[in-house]
């Protein structure tokens, strides 16, 4: 499967069986390390940063409906 590819289905069970409201929003999974993950989290902290700041950090949390 080449370097790395089988990791990918365990990795999305993994992240399948987390309860929700613990499910990351972005996972990065790829056999070269491009750096795209520490982009991502560059990202997500200056996303959550920006929303604390503008007083909207509850988008930042999940919050199950009643269903």
């Amino acid at each position: 499967m080449g370097r790395g590819g089988d990791r990918h289905p365990r990795i999305i069970d993994d992240i399948v069986g987390l309860p929700a409201g613990r499910r990351p929003h972005r996972v990065t999974v790829h056999p070269v390390d491009d750096g795209s993950g520490e982009v991502s989290n560059v990202a997500y902290r200056i996303r959550r940063e920006f929303l604390t700041r503008v007083g909207l950090a509850d988008l930042l949390t999940v919050h199950p409906g009643n269903n």
